[in-house]
């Protein structure tokens, strides 16, 4: 420490940086820590162990919204289940249209990112400070995902549209082959994909940001 003085006025500023973390109100932005003291590297240290504390100082305060995250590893050890099932006499629900439909590749993409939009969607709605987007969402995605496992189970169904060979190779058809392999063609109606991504729509759209920006 250069004197004294700066000494005393760093734990003036790491008294007001508790007190903001303690009450629940934003942090100082790292530019304004940095107005107020000269050892920058202490303050940058400072400032990220700061936003930790108060990331598990949310969660403790909010426990219950977080525990109720522990439906998705059970509905997707009984989804598992339910893709493990082979004796089944399935439903196929192929029709002439679907051969009709060519096999592209890129398509995988928009897949993908389907999992990343739930991801998001749940993360944006589950750290707000009230909670009251987070639960009409949660109960809503979880109602439909329980169907999905009640259908799978009492009727059983599948589809026989995939290619056995890929027509090209590239890093699109080699991505498609591994889905393949994690992801069987059956248990696909009710569509949870679909469901999903329309509960999820509707969940973002109830949210004060995407209320005033659409």
């Amino acid at each position: 420490w250069h004197s004294k003085e700066s000494f005393i006025y760093y734990f003036k500023i790491q008294k007001r940086i508790y007190n903001e973390i303690y009450h629940g109100f934003h942090l100082l932005s790292i530019d304004a820590l940095l107005k107020y003291s000269g050892h920058n590297f202490v303050m940058k240290a400072y400032f990220k162990m700061s936003k930790i504390r108060y990331l598990f100082q949310f969660m403790r305060e909010h426990k219950w919204r977080f525990l109720t995250l522990l439906y998705i590893p059970i509905y997707l050890y009984v989804f598992h289940m339910a893709e493990c099932i082979t004796d089944s006499n399935f439903h196929y629900l192929n029709t002439s249209l679907d051969d009709k439909i060519p096999f592209i590749e890129i398509f995988v993409l928009p897949y993908l990112a389907w999992f990343g939009y739930l991801t998001y969607g749940i993360a944006y709605t589950i750290f707000k400070k009230d909670g009251r987007y987070y639960y009409p969402l949660g109960l809503n995605l979880a109602i439909g995902m329980t169907l999905f496992i009640i259908v799978s189970y009492v009727w059983p169904n599948a589809i026989a549209i995939r290619p056995t060979v890929m027509p090209r190779d590239n890093i699109f058809t080699r991505l498609v082959a591994f889905l393949y392999m994690a992801d069987t063609p059956t248990n696909v109606l009710p569509s949870i994909h679909v469901y999903d991504s329309i509960g999820m729509h509707w969940g973002m759209c109830q949210t004060e940001f995407f209320r005033t920006h659409k």
